[in-house]
């Protein structure tokens, strides 16, 4: 799709001019596109403004040099393109929630707030994805059976081995399950696990893996993705992205739900309140 690879041009642009005085201008000529129509484009694709995507990839790239070298504050905001010292500090303030000071003493490396290099992948999956659209739905109290995986942090595609596994053991106790459910512990200081269950009330024999997991009723964010297992990590740096613009928070955990059989989709539900 032209439009895709005319903003992949620009993102490519961006990160081999991260250093260099640089103007949206430009990235739409990169493009090749006028800058009203690169504009547009640019927010209807990714969801950020070009001048938005510029400034964080370059606080990101600060962010790194601040943990990784020996540079002074005030050395990597001009180097990056900041007027003054005091306009890096308000843009790296406002991304990271903490002055570049403070991030560079913290022992932890947490990049819960980077901005990810868009990818070409990621740009197509967004671009043709229309189920891409958050959905506010209540969960009422779910009693699971399951079985319990400890995970590295974030997505992983042989997550999809572990639904198998799952129903495979489902099958050897004669139960059929309909939905199946996937639950994300996620900690920055313990491990991450990955609960995956389905609503079962018959009781297992004792030496089956399975261990009991209650989701409380809640409110949620739904987003939907369709397609490849292994593509669901796109919806993941899709999340991000938005919990990046503060379209919602950062969560301890998130559901997902496995429609193999039925529409082929699996959703994605992340906890939320809603403001009284």
């Amino acid at each position: 799709m032209r439009e895709v690879e005319a903003i992949y041009k620009a993102v490519r642009f961006v990160e081999k001019h991260i250093r260099d005085d640089i103007t949206i201008g430009d990235m739409a000529y990169a493009a090749n596109y006028s800058l009203y129509h690169f504009c547009r484009l640019f927010n209807r694709i990714t969801h950020f403004t070009p001048y938005e995507y510029l400034v964080r990839r370059r606080i990101d790239v600060a962010a790194e040099e601040l943990k990784n070298s020996n540079k002074k504050i005030i050395e990597i905001a001009f180097e990056l393109q900041f007027n003054s010292p005091e306009t890096f500090i308000r843009a790296f303030r406002r991304i990271y929630k903490v002055a570049p000071g403070v991030w560079k003493k913290q022992l932890s490396n947490d990049h819960e707030r980077s901005m990810p290099v868009f990818e070409k992948e990621y740009l197509y999956y967004v671009c043709n994805n229309d189920l891409l659209k958050p959905k506010h739905v209540r969960f009422r109290t779910m009693e699971l059976c399951g079985i319990l995986y400890p995970v590295k942090e974030g997505f992983n595609p042989n997550d999809e081995r572990r639904i198998e596994q799952f129903q495979d053991e489902c099958k050897t106790c004669n139960h059929l399950v309909k939905e199946v459910f996937g639950i994300r512990i996620l900690s920055k200081r313990r491990n991450n696990y990955l609960f995956v269950g389905a609503e079962i009330k018959e009781t297992f024999p004792e030496n089956t893996p399975f261990v009991k997991k209650v989701v409380s009723e809640n409110n949620y964010i739904g987003i939907a993705h369709k397609g490849a297992f292994e593509t669901l990590g796109f919806m993941y740096q899709y999340e991000k992205y938005c919990r990046i613009l503060d379209m919602w928070k950062s969560w301890p955990f998130c559901i997902e739900k496995y429609n193999f059989k039925t529409s082929g989709t699996i959703e994605l539900f992340l906890p939320f309140e809603i403001s009284a």
